[in-house]
């Protein structure tokens, strides 16, 4: 949640939501989260910018050709799920996703 820190103002919203549906009298539990939507985007968010496992194996079930590269059926290809996410034509070129 360190990503969190970098912004105040998304810190301050995910605060205020927590007071607000929780209250600082209790734990957060699990039966909370579906009330709780800026904090499930701000850990999916986290997720997206930080993967736990960045690298997917995958075999492919036919004949491809990706960027002019024939890719033969039963081929094991890693696909880098974490340049995907980084990708800055998809977020407007200012590194945030654009709505």
């Amino acid at each position: 949640m360190s990503e969190l820190t970098k912004s105040p103002e998304d810190l301050n919203k995910v605060q205020q939501e927590l007071s607000d549906k929780v209250g600082s009298t209790r734990f957060v539990h699990e039966s909370d989260l579906e009330n709780l939507t800026y904090l499930k985007c701000a850990i999916k968010e986290t997720l997206r910018l930080h993967p736990s496992n960045p690298l997917l194996l995958h075999e492919t079930a036919e004949d491809s050709v990706v960027s002019g590269y024939r890719i033969p059926a039963k081929s094991r290809v890693m696909i880098n799920a974490y340049a995907i996410d980084k990708r800055l034509v998809c977020m407007g070129g200012s590194g945030h996703i654009q709505a």
